[in-house]
């Protein structure tokens, strides 16, 4: 997504999930994951689908760690 081509970025996050969907359902699979697709939905100027992302990263991150304040 550095290189702002939104559709490769895409379709080498469908391999990325498709992958951990192999490995198994830890979430911390699936959070940078996530963000990384919040952060391709953002440049694409998709911002609701962005913030959804963006919430449910965070959710992950803190059912992992309810005592990390970020």
């Amino acid at each position: 997504y550095d290189q702002r081509r939104e559709e490769d970025g895409r379709e080498w996050l469908g391999i990325a999930q498709a992958l951990a969907q192999r490995v198994g359902t830890d979430a911390r699979l699936y959070i940078p994951i996530d963000n990384t697709r919040a952060v391709i939905a953002i440049r694409g100027a998709h911002y609701d689908e962005a913030q959804a992302l963006f919430e449910k990263v965070v959710e992950r991150q803190r059912a992992l760690d309810p005592d990390d304040p970020n």
